[in-house]
């Protein structure tokens, strides 16, 4: 299952609500949201081209969102995520800052919200 432009919006509504009436038992930043659903992201290579990957969203929040990956990410890269609506779909650029490497050999990321880059018109 795949994380809808919808959900994405009120899973964001939801956390702001609670950082602002101060439910975030976890002492964080910004509180998470723990998630098991697939993604496709778009990132750029060292040469340039654009490459899609498959990775599985672990949490979220309004900073930021963790990933399962199969192959590592490089620290300060960025990449895309196109959430899919009903009628329209919104793209969102995050920016990692860690990756580590798990025992099952998936790579760890987590990454943070650089910026909304707007609705897309579903074709």
């Amino acid at each position: 299952m795949l994380l809808s432009a919808e959900q994405f919006s009120q899973i964001l509504s939801t956390l702001r609500s609670d950082a602002i009436f101060g439910r975030d038992s976890e002492h964080r930043t910004a509180p998470r949201v723990g998630l098991r659903m697939k993604a496709t992201i778009t990132c750029r290579t060292a040469s340039g081209s654009n490459v899609r990957r498959n990775v599985s969203i672990r949490d979220i929040s309004i900073r930021g969102i963790g990933l399962v990956a199969s192959v590592p990410m490089e620290p300060a890269g960025y990449f895309v995520i196109v959430f899919r609506g009903h009628a329209e779909s919104i793209s969102v650029l995050y920016r990692v800052v860690r990756c580590s490497v798990t025992t099952d050999k998936q790579y760890l990321v987590g990454a943070r919200f650089d910026r909304y880059l707007g609705p897309n018109a579903k074709n």
